[in-house]
């Protein structure tokens, strides 16, 4: 195993460690928008009744309760849009949720250690007998493209929430 000490690391490589913090910062924050709206369908009153139901749950089961609670409230009122805005929102989160997993769970080892390195290893592929590297580019402007995108959802889930839950 290496072990990379940070003085070996290039100005340009440390700054995307930096950012793949601030990365996992923003999708945190995306959680929380998720859970405080999930909080709120569940009990408009309290909290509390929401981070019983869902302690313990992964992102993706908070993703598919918000999903289905909302098609719940959607059918019932028969807004047919706010059932296309729906899946449209699900497919944003579920997308940066995967792009956000492949940058944070990627070979950085790899990538820090070789300085002449442009992309990260997100996983191999075997197919036939052949193992073929999945990369992802590994630069600032695609980690805060990420960044933007997930920050985004954040206001595009309140919106949809104000838009279809107060109606």
């Amino acid at each position: 195993m290496i072990l990379i000490k940070k003085k070996q690391m290039s100005y340009e490589k440390n700054k995307i460690a930096q950012e793949i913090g601030y990365l996992v910062i923003a999708f945190n924050l995306l959680e929380n928008c998720i859970d405080i709206v999930l909080f709120e369908i569940l009990h408009p009153r309290t909290n509390e009744f929401g981070k019983i139901i869902t302690e313990g749950y992964s992102f993706s089961r908070k993703l598919h309760l918000l999903k289905k609670m909302y098609q719940s409230y959607l059918d019932a009122s028969g807004e047919e849009n706010g059932r296309k805005e729906l899946t449209t929102l699900i497919g944003k989160i579920k997308s940066a949720n995967t792009k956000r997993n492949k940058m944070v769970h990627a070979a950085w080892e790899e990538y820090f250690y070789d300085n002449l390195k442009k992309e990260v290893r997100t996983r191999w592929k075997t197919s036939k007998g052949q193992i073929t590297e999945l990369t992802i580019s590994a630069n600032s402007e695609s980690i805060l493209n990420i960044k933007k995108e997930i920050e985004k959802l954040d206001e595009l889930l309140f919106n949809f929430h104000e838009k279809y839950y107060y109606t």
